[in-house]
């Protein structure tokens, strides 16, 4: 496995880790149990989950996992949304408002489910522009200071509210060790302003929908029926990225990837971690076998050759300024 330093500090984390968003919806317990246990193992130590996760399940389910190898994982969760009913029917979020009372109640209970002491990395999960962000981080950095948190983070924040985060962090002496954002090889809005915010403050970079909410495992075929049980039988946004030339271009991805004996969910994988500034990949598993499959990225080793000609595919299909320009938004409500 291959480690990364987060923020300014020594704490090594593991360049792929945990996504634990499937945990207590298509994962039970048990199943939960085995891949966090499987992923220790092959030395994954970064698990990242939140209250709104697995149905709200998932704080409990990798508690219930880590009981006894909570000294083996760097746990991250998350603060700052819930959840709401929207107007067509579908549950969508709001902002939670980030004060210092909000931050402490939100914080210990889920210290509470999760059954620990402390968190590794509290993110917050999304901007609020109706509090002020000075008031938000000092509450974080008096819960740093009293070892309730170690790293604070954020996460689906966009260019201009990461440089208002950032000078708010500087004046008032705390670190953002950490940002958490939406990207992978076809979705790379992220890699024009903040991935160099992020590299110019050092702030470690953790990307999620690495696989692009499973476009990128190549199950999704040219003029044919959506696999049963996938995502894009309930997700519209989904359905939205399947069209002719996306579906194209990720097939000749593929091809490519199977003459170096891989396919393109690993290419995908392989394809950030072997950056120059490298990110911490997330991945969603839901079974032991994907696990595997997906964790086989690590023994590829990229170079400037493999970059060019995975782009010269992609610009071949007229794509590379579409996915320059996705996703349009940070944060999805």
């Amino acid at each position: 496995m291959k480690y990364r330093k987060i923020g300014n500090n020594n704490i090594k984390i593991s360049a792929i880790g945990i996504g634990a968003l499937h945990f207590g919806i298509y994962c039970d317990l048990k199943t939960t149990k085995n891949i966090i246990h499987k992923s220790i193992d092959y030395g994954i130590n970064f698990i990242d989950t939140a209250p709104l996760y697995g149905n709200g399940n998932s704080q409990k389910f990798v508690g219930e996992s880590i009981k006894s190898k909570r000294d083996k994982i760097f746990l991250a969760t998350k603060i700052g949304l819930k959840k709401k009913l929207n107007k067509d029917g579908n549950f969508g979020v709001d902002v939670i408002t980030l004060n210092e009372k909000n931050i402490k109640l939100n914080l210990e209970e889920s210290l509470k489910i999760i059954g620990t002491d402390y968190i590794d990395l509290l993110q917050l999960h999304a901007f609020d522009h109706k509090t002020d962000i000075n008031e938000t981080l000092f509450a974080l950095k008096k819960l740093k200071t009293e070892g309730k948190i170690l790293e604070i983070g954020c996460s689906n924040y966009n260019e201009n509210e990461l440089k208002i985060a950032i000078k708010a962090s500087k004046k008032i002496g705390i670190n953002i060790a950490s940002c958490q954002m939406h990207y992978n090889i076809i979705e790379r809005r992220a890699s024009k302003i903040i991935i160099p915010l992020c590299n110019k403050n050092n702030i470690s970079v953790i990307s999620y929908r690495a696989l692009a909410r499973g476009l990128l495992t190549g199950k999704y075929k040219i003029n044919s029926k959506l696999p049963e049980y996938s995502r894009a039988t309930n997700s519209l946004r989904l359905k939205k990225l399947l069209d002719k030339n996306t579906l194209i271009m990720v097939e000749k991805l593929d091809k490519y990837a199977k003459k170096h004996n891989m396919n393109v969910a690993q290419l995908s994988i392989a394809w950030q971690i072997n950056k120059k500034n490298p990110n911490i990949v997330l991945l969603g598993v839901r079974n032991i076998n994907q696990l595997n499959l997906n964790l086989q990225s690590i023994n590829w080793k990229f170079n400037k050759k493999i970059y060019k000609e995975i782009d010269e595919i992609i610009i071949k299909h007229d794509n590379y300024l579409n996915i320059n320009s996705k996703p349009y938004v940070f944060f999805e409500k």
